[in-house]
C-alpha cells in the first residue's frame, strides 16, 4: 500500500515546481544536506518570522514534528 502522504507531498512539490521553477530550486539549494534536525530548525525559523506557531499548525493539518 502507498503512502498516502507521501504521494501528497509529491503531488504540492510538482506544482510548486511548475508554477515556480526559481523558487523550488531556490528551495532545493538551501535544504540540500541538511539533517532531519536542520530542516526542523529551518522550518521554525521561517514560521517564527512569519509570526507562525509551527508546533499548532502541524497539529492543525495533522503532522507530528
Amino acid at each position: 500500500m502507498r503512502n498516502p502522504m507521501g504521494l501528497v507531498q509529491q503531488q504540492m512539490l510538482r506544482q510548486m515546481q511548475q508554477r515556480n521553477p526559481q523558487l523550488y530550486s531556490q528551495i532545493q539549494q538551501m535544504t540540500y544536506g541538511k539533517s532531519e534536525a536542520e530542516l526542523k530548525e529551518m522550518a521554525q525559523n521561517i514560521a517564527k518570522e512569519r509570526g507562525i506557531d509551527l508546533n499548532t499548525l502541524a497539529a492543525q493539518m495533522g503532522v507530528k514534528i
